[in-house]
């Protein structure tokens, strides 16, 4: 994949104007957006991503995934999630990254990064996705109200130039990307998915709408719905923003 990186100086969010340059002309895949600032960073459901100006990467990048259908477009979150992790491997013991259902990226029990996927769909094909990925290269200090917040940096008490971070992260989404582009089977992305999933087979407590409870993840369906078997043996499958973890710190 060829890419046409814009550095912007200050952005309200990079995946509204993803969109907006989406919606005025043919989506070009490979344009990415890089923000020095985002005003307003774009979370999952409507949250926002939160970063200090200059300290950390915000980006968004354009692809035209015609090759996966609609109804398994959660193939885009694990692809950039694993590509993600692998970027983040070069920097921290891989044996530290997790990705944590469905869409942050954690160092331990600490959450480093955050993706947002969106799809624009037509009729039976996916016409064109704005990836948005949020990680915390060099900030040091994190408003309070976050729960749990770390950057690479601060891990290490090391600064990064965040182009090399950038190039190394686009590196990984080339490589991921192709790869699920020239094998239609999805069984080792899966693998490698839940692999490094956060809490994956790991006995856990978790909350949904009738209280906490303990139990394992053991899947994500192909809807990107999470498998939870509680201690009784029940199994209990979530969308998004349907179960919390609890957290351990």
């Amino acid at each position: 994949m060829h890419y046409a990186i814009h550095h912007i100086d200050k952005v309200i969010s990079t995946n509204d104007l993803a969109f907006e340059v989406c919606a005025e002309k043919e989506p070009e895949e490979g344009t990415v957006y890089v923000a020095y600032e985002q005003t307003a960073g774009k979370g999952y459901h409507d949250n926002i991503w939160v970063s200090e100006k200059g300290k950390n990467l915000t980006m968004s990048l354009v692809l035209c995934p015609g090759f996966i259908n609609p109804s398994e477009q959660f193939v885009i979150t694990q692809l950039i999630s694993l590509a993600t992790a692998d970027t983040l491997k070069t920097l921290i013991p891989e044996h530290l990254i997790r990705i944590k259902w469905p869409n942050d990226l954690y160092i331990n029990e600490a959450k480093v990064g955050g993706i947002l996927v969106q799809n624009s769909i037509m009729g039976d094909r996916i016409e064109y996705t704005v990836v948005g990925i949020g990680l915390n290269v060099n900030q040091r200090e994190f408003p309070e109200s976050l729960p749990n917040p770390v950057s690479v940096g601060g891990y290490t008490n090391k600064d990064y130039e965040l182009d090399d971070v950038l190039k190394s992260l686009l590196h990984y989404i080339n490589v991921r990307y192709t790869g699920v582009s020239k094998y239609p089977d999805r069984k080792q992305l899966q693998d490698e998915y839940l692999k490094n999933l956060y809490r994956y087979q790991e006995l856990a407590a978790f909350k949904d709408k009738d209280g906490i409870y303990n139990g394992r993840i053991t899947d994500v369906d192909a809807y990107g719905r999470l498998e939870i078997t509680a201690q009784n043996g029940a199994k209990k499958y979530y969308n998004f923003k349907e179960v919390e973890f609890v957290l351990t710190n």
